[in-house]
């Protein structure tokens, strides 16, 4: 049929096995978590950044390759994509598998962003890293936040610090930026003469609202290493060396895993 109707799709209990190949690919992947305990993604987010992305398959040489209910797997010429909301709503997976799998969770998470600024202003999610577990990690006490993920197996998901860089540096390849052009709100055309890109135009407005120390703060959201430096947390204190602060500005400051992440823009 032309038309689908994600609401009305089956929730997915483990990954379709002849997809088990595909996804033994390097993957690279972040989980958008609701702030509040009593907000939840709403269906029709998912729904909206599903087609997004399929939309985005298409313009990169792939196809859909499977639905469900707050699901959907896409491939591309540079890999494949993938997002999974939660059975409570609570939670919205995405990740990505193969080579350019980094440059793939970019331009899906550009998306997200697209689809939280121009339809759902008032979601608020904050981030971590997803993480597969290798075979002997599975049992490994110390691994924390621990899950058995229907599409990826065992995973542990890591709490991560967000530096905005002071500013964007172009971002590559050209279809990556093509993606974020086509998802990101427009530059107003008064502010035309001032930012080139959207993203400049993200960056720029939204940088200072982290005065309000709020982990949810919409620029972590971002992966791409042309516009944020990620570090994951952990409990011991933050150490970098002296190019990671010359590169991004001071650290963050010391959080323990179980605290919210934390978002820092450099000055």
């Amino acid at each position: 049929g032309k038309y689908v109707f994600p609401s009305f799709l089956p929730r997915v209990m483990s990954l379709p096995q002849w997809l088990a190949r595909p996804f033994e690919e390097p993957m690279e992947g972040r989980r958008y978590m609701c702030s509040d305990e009593h907000d939840f993604v709403p269906p029709t987010a998912a729904s909206i950044l599903m087609a997004s992305i399929v939309a985005m398959a298409r313009r990169l040489g792939g196809i859909p390759m499977f639905f469900g209910r707050g699901t959907a797997i896409v491939s591309t010429r540079c890999g494949f994509v993938a997002v999974y909301l939660s059975d409570d709503d609570r939670f919205l997976d995405i990740f990505a598998l193969g080579d350019k799998r980094l440059e793939l969770l970019s331009a899906t998470v550009a998306h997200l962003i697209g689809t939280a600024l121009n339809s759902y202003p008032g979601l608020q999610l904050s981030k971590a890293r997803l993480i597969r577990l290798a075979k002997h990690e599975v049992n490994d006490p110390d691994i924390l936040s621990p899950c058995d993920h229907p599409l990826l197996g065992p995973c542990r998901i890591d709490p991560v610090a967000t530096t905005v860089l002071p500013r964007p540096q172009p971002i590559g390849p050209e279809w990556v930026a093509a993606e974020y052009e086509g998802a990101l709100p427009p530059v107003p055309s008064w502010e035309r003469d001032t930012f080139r890109t959207r993203v400049e135009y993200l960056v720029e407005t939204h940088k200072h609202d982290h005065i309000l120390h709020k982990h949810d703060h919409i620029l972590q959201m971002l992966v791409d290493p042309n516009i944020v430096l990620e570090r994951s947390l952990d409990p011991v204190p933050f150490e970098a060396d002296s190019s990671d602060v010359a590169a991004a500005g001071p650290p963050p400051r010391e959080t323990r895993s179980d605290q919210a992440p934390l978002i820092v823009v450099a000055s």
